[in-house]
C-alpha cells in the first residue's frame, strides 16, 4: 500500500499547484526585469519616465507624464528634437516629426512631440 500512486484528483491539483508556482516566479521575474530595463520617478511634480526605446546617442527615450484633474500631459520633453540636433538633422526631423505626430493624434509644437489631456485609463495608449 506504500507504494500506491496517489489518487488521479490528488495528481491534477498537485500540477496545478506546480502551475500557478511557475507562474507567479515567471511573473516576478519579468516584472524584475522590466525594473532594470525602464523606470519612474517625480521630478518637480510630474512623474518621468525612462523606457527601453533607444535614441541614436545610445540614450533612453524619457517620456514626461503630468497630472491635471482626470486628464494628463505626455510629452518626449524635446529630447527627439535634440538628438536630431546631435546628428545634424534638425530639419529633416521638424518636418517628420510634424507628419508623425499627426498620423499618431499627437501634436508637435517644433519642440517637443505631445498629447493633451489623456485621461488616465488611456494613458497606455499615449
Amino acid at each position: 500500500d506504500k507504494f500506491r500512486p496517489d489518487p488521479p484528483s490528488q495528481r491534477s491539483r498537485i500540477v496545478i499547484l506546480t502551475s500557478q508556482a511557475a507562474s507567479t516566479q515567471l511573473e516576478s521575474r519579468v516584472s524584475d526585469a522590466l525594473k532594470r530595463i525602464a523606470s519612474v520617478r517625480t521630478l518637480e511634480g510630474r512623474t518621468v519616465m525612462n523606457v527601453p526605446v533607444m535614441y541614436p546617442s545610445g540614450a533612453t527615450t524619457t517620456v514626461e507624464i503630468e497630472m491635471n484633474g482626470g486628464n494628463c500631459w505626455v510629452s518626449d520633453m524635446g529630447h527627439g528634437l535634440v538628438e536630431a540636433e546631435y546628428m545634424g538633422a534638425q530639419g529633416f526631423y521638424t518636418k517628420s516629426a510634424k507628419d508623425v505626430a499627426g498620423q499618431h493624434g499627437v501634436q508637435f509644437d517644433g519642440n517637443s512631440i505631445f498629447a493633451l489631456w489623456v485621461p488616465v485609463a488611456r494613458l497606455e495608449s499615449a
